[in-house]
């Protein structure tokens, strides 16, 4: 019998302790044995703080998602220096 966890990627598995070659670059493989990266519209424990889109109240303050993190409009500025 296969289960997410066996270290083989089966049927209905994405990944299993491995990534497929396919997997974009600093991917992981989740407990449910899923791919979890940024750019996937789900904000994962793997240290993002937002993907994709913002809460509209912080679009609202001029805040942004850049590479799956949080920045504010004081960074952007400091940025576009």
């Amino acid at each position: 019998m296969t289960y997410c966890g066996d270290g083989i990627i089966n049927n209905a598995e994405v990944c299993d302790g491995i990534l497929p070659e396919s997997a974009p670059a600093g991917a992981e493989c989740t407990y449910e044995c899923e791919l979890a990266y940024c750019g996937d519209s789900v904000i994962n424990a793997t240290g993002e703080e937002c993907d994709s889109t913002l809460a509209p109240e912080l679009l609202a303050m001029g805040y942004t998602c850049e590479a799956c993190k949080i920045v504010g409009p004081e960074c952007q500025r400091q940025n576009q220096l």
